[in-house]
């Protein structure tokens, strides 16, 4: 339920997105490479994460409250810092299609759900650990994209030059990193447990409803943000937030034909107007 759940939010996320991103849409060519770059981005992260593993003590390693805080923590920095610096990077290196707040939710966005195809394909076919798909998968890919966005909407910010950039930029990367944080140890506590007693049953059941309440709490940042974007871009472009310039989501890939534009004449100082036709039932003179 859960995982249905998350796809729904996951889907309509993604039409608004691309729905909001209308005053000035980014290429299809630069999101596929933001996707490939938060990949490849997860992998580095997992390195310095068994990196950090074999430098840590044995008591930090135990399957307790404190060892799981400090796997949360891990991979909550080093995975959000790796996704943070593939949006800094594009902010630099293409800035001719990173120049609104906006862009920065977006590419966030798709380079957490690159991140989220990189962890899966490492669980699978490196780890060889058990997963649940598609729920699991479900569930991992819209906590990376929701990290992603808001950590990328503090990079949005600094490309625009908005004068609140140096108060809301470290909320928002603080945000998805304490976000990360909770929904990893959640996940670990509720491994943890086993599910064959009943007072056991029931602490599922609780983490279950706290799971559930980040996902809704992550979601409704990222659409707020998503949303202040979308006015900052408008007043940027100095256009009304709801202009309809893209009526629908999918108008980009099957394109409606266009109706084409009538271009006036200019008329010569030479050409003598016509005179207006009589009224009809009046005599000429």
């Amino acid at each position: 339920m859960l995982g249905i759940f998350a796809g729904l939010i996951g889907l309509w996320t993604i039409i608004r997105i691309r729905r909001h991103d209308r005053f000035d849409p980014e290429p299809r060519r630069i999101i596929l490479l933001s996707v490939i770059l938060g990949a490849l981005a997860m992998g580095l992260a997992v390195w310095v994460q068994s990196w950090l593993s074999r430098l840590a003590p044995d008591d930090a390693l135990k399957p307790d409250l404190a060892g799981r805080a400090y796997f949360a923590a891990k991979a909550a920095l080093t995975e959000e810092a790796a996704k943070l610096a593939v949006v800094i990077a594009m902010w630099r290196l293409i800035p001719r299609h990173f120049n609104e707040a906006i862009d920065g939710i977006m590419y966030g966005t798709f380079v957490g759900i690159g991140a989220a195809l990189a962890e899966t394909c490492f669980i699978l076919f490196i780890a060889k650990e058990p997963i649940d798909l598609p729920t699991q998968e479900v569930m991992r890919i819209l906590g990376h994209f929701i990290m992603g966005g808001i950590g990328g909407f503090a990079i949005g910010l600094f490309a625009q030059g908005h004068h609140r950039r140096w108060i809301i930029a470290p909320l928002c990367v603080f945000g998805a990193c304490a976000l990360h944080f909770m929904w990893d140890l959640l996940s670990y506590r509720m491994e943890d447990l086993p599910a064959n007693e009943e007072d056991v049953r029931a602490r599922l059941k609780g983490l279950s409803f706290v799971a559930m309440s980040l996902v809704i709490s992550g979601t409704l940042a990222y659409h707020g943000l998503l949303e202040w974007g979308k006015r900052i871009s408008a007043w940027h472009h100095n256009r009304p937030p709801n202009d309809p310039v893209r009526p629908h989501p999918l108008s980009e890939f099957f394109p409606l034909p266009r109706t084409p534009s009538v271009i006036p004449t200019r008329s010569t100082p030479g050409d003598a107007a016509a005179p207006p036709a009589p009224p009809s039932g009046t005599l000429k003179p």
